[in-house]
């Protein structure tokens, strides 16, 4: 089975032109797995209330039949979100809900950033106009090698600042060789 090719789909939050979020997750995969032929795709909601708009079902669909003309393997979907910890918020407390449902409907992983993907890689809140910028120097400074690997492993309802369960998530998929 772990010779078997897979496809992981990513659907973010960010949009397409910024793919903030996207080299964020390149950066996890490069460090910690062997990635092989296997192969990775991005869906860009262009925000998180997207994640069942009509265009986003039809990405994940387009995505998972180009791959099966291919006849290489299974295609799998992991949504990323950002997770505000806002229980004071009811929109907040009720997507979580709506998402969580959502994915277990579809069988679909979940992945969650406290607060944000950025609090998790920097440990620190970065402004909006400084986000492209700084994931780009992520990716320049080799910062991922300065992420605590603890910081990413929380358990699948992670509910603590500057925490991941993103390492957990991409550990289900032994096509994808853990080096780290």
């Amino acid at each position: 089975m772990s010779d078997e090719r897979i496809q992981l789909i990513f659907c973010v939050e960010s949009t397409k032109k910024a793919a903030i979020d996207s080299k964020y997750i390149n950066e996890v995969l490069k460090y910690y797995y062997n990635v092989g032929e296997n192969r990775i795709s991005y869906i860009f909601m262009c925000g998180k209330f997207n994640y069942n708009n009509p265009k986003t079902i039809k990405e994940i669909h387009q995505y998972t039949k180009d791959y099966q003309v291919t006849g290489t393997g299974k295609s799998y979907v992991i949504y990323v979100f950002d997770k505000d910890l806002n229980a004071q918020d009811y929109n907040d407390t009720q997507f979580e809900k709506d998402v969580k449902r959502y994915c277990q409907d579809n069988k679909f992983q979940l992945i969650w950033f406290v607060k944000t993907i950025e609090d998790v890689m920097w440990g620190s809140a970065i402004s909006k106009k400084e986000k492209s910028k700084k994931a780009l120097q992520f990716i320049r400074n080799h910062q991922i090698e300065k992420v605590e690997k603890s910081n990413l492993e929380a358990h699948a309802n992670v509910n603590r600042l500057h925490k991941s369960n993103i390492l957990t998530v991409l550990n289900k998929y032994s096509q994808i060789k853990k080096v780290k």
